[in-house]
């Protein structure tokens, strides 16, 4: 069996296209992304991609794929030390990733890695939609923070989606609201702050009756003021009024996953932690 090699890259990316998911392509044509690579042989066996985050000297690690025929051995952990070394080597001080849970393949090797536990950043509810609707909405909201206005995606201007693409690359497809073709845009409600966009909650069709809030952000310096809640309520109050579905999924913070669970009890379909897991890098 041929030696397993891996390595740095940084040009061409795009011929590993097939060892990441489709919705981190665009990082193969970024000078910023750091790639590593392992390659048995001449074929290309296994890729990790990271990114650095704006604002603050960390590294998110957004893609790691091995293929199945040489996972088992190793190659998962190596790719994960090689892309952290070339991090702290460009000055990060922290690499982390975000992802979906259960991802066990994923922690044993973050895990083995060094890197910290995971901790729970968000809770994924799939409920009835008019469930949630009625539930959502039925409790007094704080104070609106001040200066922020809501509005219609739909009605996004051109500075907006320029600041909305400068986040793409820290926060990846997953939450990026450009990245979704198919958003549902009389739904999709945005903040402001003035001239600065602060956040935006994007919904989905995934089936005819199945809508999914793909897309939940606010901006770290607004993420304690309760605006995420105005988000939410807002897209729900819009959504209900041009068209109701039957089942949402709906990526939520803990307290608010809590609060679901206690008022719906068996009326949720099922629920998933979405996880954040780093790791202090130390400096060549």
């Amino acid at each position: 069996m041929a030696a397993i090699r891996v390595s740095v890259v940084s040009d061409n990316l795009r011929r590993y296209k097939d060892l990441t998911f489709g919705s981190y392509e665009f990082l193969l044509d970024d000078a910023r992304t750091i790639a590593a690579v392992a390659v048995a042989g001449a074929e290309p066996v296994g890729l990790a991609l990271a990114y650095p985050q704006a604002h603050t000297p960390t590294s998110r690690l957004l893609s790691l794929f091995v293929l199945p025929a040489y996972r088992g051995r190793g190659i998962g952990g190596q790719l994960v030390q090689a892309v952290e070394r070339e991090a702290a080597d460009q000055g990060d001080v922290m690499i982390d990733t975000a992802y979906a849970a259960p991802r066990d393949a994923l922690e044993h090797v973050l895990a083995r890695c060094g890197w910290g536990p995971p901790r729970v950043q968000l809770s994924i509810i799939e409920a009835p939609f008019a469930a949630l609707y009625d539930h959502i909405t039925a409790y007094a909201l704080p104070p609106l923070p001040a200066g922020v206005a809501l509005f219609p995606w739909q009605a996004r201007t051109p500075l907006d989606e320029q600041q909305a693409q400068d986040y793409q690359a820290s926060l990846g497809s997953a939450l990026h609201p450009l990245a979704d073709l198919h958003l549902l845009q009389a739904g999709s409600t945005g903040a402001r702050v003035g001239d600065t966009l602060v956040g935006w909650a994007i919904l989905h069709e995934i089936a005819p009756e199945v809508v999914r809030c793909t897309a939940l952000y606010v901006v770290p310096e607004a993420r304690y003021t309760g605006l995420w809640e105005y988000l939410i309520c807002e897209t729900y109050r819009t959504q209900m009024s041009v068209k109701p579905y039957q089942r949402m999924i709906l990526p939520c913070m803990p307290s608010m996953a809590r609060f679901l669970r206690r008022r719906l009890g068996s009326k949720i379909l099922s629920t998933r932690e979405f996880r954040v897991c780093a790791k202090p890098l130390t400096q060549p």
